[in-house]
């Protein structure tokens, strides 16, 4: 279902409303969703809702023709600011690389990385003592390739099967973390610290029962307390690592909290919650709603950014939520969109505050009939096309039969090719 946000003020009359920006329980509005007809309808939902979610395939009117520019902002519409979180030392990045020049040290930044992340766990799981120094020299190389564009690497993550007990979810989530803290502006002390936090986040889960991990039905409530217990598992084995800093416990003890006392393993609340765990509850919440399960489909990137959006305050340090919302951008990577020449495309990186629009790869022509050649081109350069291009809509995956991640590995296989070809 093709659907855009839309601000209440922006409403008008034939706009079809699908999705509200709270639960739809506690409103006078059906569920189905329902097509303004008067201006009573926009009030009614001004008391309720900030923005809503427009189906431009069931509204009678062009929806992008009615909007106005202040319409399109970095952050979800509608999202009251929050007051900010001071960072210490905090830091001022630029890109210094384009994403085609950083994927191919990305490659085997990444390969080494998985290498890393393996011996970690084999470390663990042997009850050996890690050797903290070696692991944060290893470290070093992923972090300084987030610095430089960390668009390569995060592109590179969305190829890996993501199980969320095993390496690849590891990494993904090592991976945003750190790219989320560049874009905080965290010194360089502080992206080690949600590196080497991000390795070790459910690192008690090695010392888990295997088949408990691998189940695939509902867990019983015993088996639920069990899993919970991952992470006092977890802190147990940071504090017998030497040299293991006290940011990355303090991390990992946390990042199951939640600010209004409902989270594990201890209710922790506001401030008692770390600065790294506040962080890390956000990224590794999105990096879970967006992996397949046995018992539940991955939920779509807006989806999940959407969740987090309902959770902001109550849940989550709003103003970290605004930021991560911001970070992810209203598309995504993976994200399957429609431009406005009716060319349908997968978005490869999406870098608010950085020149230009997102970079996709062209999938489907105006007709909707797919491209010989598919060409990787950033929103916003428009390259000499007479019609420059941007993005009108979100599309569902599986829209005109295409899945975002069949097309991805050929997307960074053109951005090597493309690197190679600049020699």
């Amino acid at each position: 279902m093709p659907k855009k946000a839309v601000p209440v003020s922006e409403l008008k009359p034939g706009m079809f409303v699908c999705e509200l920006d709270r639960p739809w329980l506690g409103t006078p509005f059906l569920l189905q969703g329902f097509c303004i007809e008067t201006a009573e309808h926009v009030e009614a939902l001004r008391r309720f809702c900030s923005h809503v979610y427009v189906d431009t395939e069931r509204t009678a009117i062009d929806v992008a023709a009615h909007l106005s520019p202040a319409a399109q902002p970095d952050l979800i519409p509608g999202v009251p600011e929050a007051a900010p979180i001071a960072i210490p030392g905090r830091t001022d990045y630029r890109d210094e690389t384009t994403i085609e020049e950083e994927m191919r040290a990305a490659k085997a930044v990444g390969n080494a990385f998985v290498d890393l992340l393996k011996s970690v766990q084999d470390d663990i799981r042997k009850h050996t003592v890690l050797d903290v120094r070696r692991v944060k020299g290893a470290l070093l190389d992923m972090v300084d390739s987030v610095v430089r564009n960390p668009s390569a690497l995060q592109l590179l993550t969305t190829l890996r099967q993501k199980d969320p007990h095993s390496v690849a979810y590891s990494m993904k989530v090592t991976i945003t973390l750190v790219a989320f803290g560049r874009h905080l502006g965290c010194p360089p002390d502080l992206l080690e610290h949600l590196g080497l936090g991000g390795m070790l986040l459910d690192v008690g889960k090695l010392r888990l029962p295997a088949e408990l991990l691998a189940k695939k039905a509902p867990l019983s409530g015993e088996e639920h307390r069990l899993m919970k217990r991952h992470v006092d598992l977890g802190i147990e084995i940071l504090n017998t690592t030497p040299g293991m800093p006290e940011e990355v416990v303090a991390m990992v003890a946390t990042h199951h909290e939640r600010e209004d006392g409902s989270g594990y393993p201890r209710g922790l609340g506001g401030d008692e919650i770390s600065l790294l765990g506040k962080i890390a509850a956000i990224v590794d919440c999105f990096e879970d709603l967006t992996t397949d399960r046995a018992l539940a489909p991955a939920a779509s990137p807006q989806e999940a950014l959407q969740m987090l959006r309902h959770g902001r305050v109550r849940l989550f340090e709003a103003w970290l939520v605004d930021r991560f919302i911001q970070f992810m951008g209203l598309y995504p990577a993976g994200s399957l969109v429609e431009l406005n020449t009716g060319e349908v495309a997968v978005t490869l990186a999406n870098r608010p505050g950085t020149p230009g629009g997102p970079t996709v790869m062209l999938i489907l022509d105006p007709q909707k009939k797919p491209y010989a050649m598919r060409r990787v081109i950033s929103l916003g350069d428009p390259e000499g096309d007479a019609v420059p291009r941007e993005v009108t809509e979100t599309l569902e995956s599986g829209t005109h039969g295409i899945h975002p991640c069949d097309y991805l590995r050929d997307a960074v296989e053109r951005l090597a090719a493309a690197q190679r070809a600049l020699g």
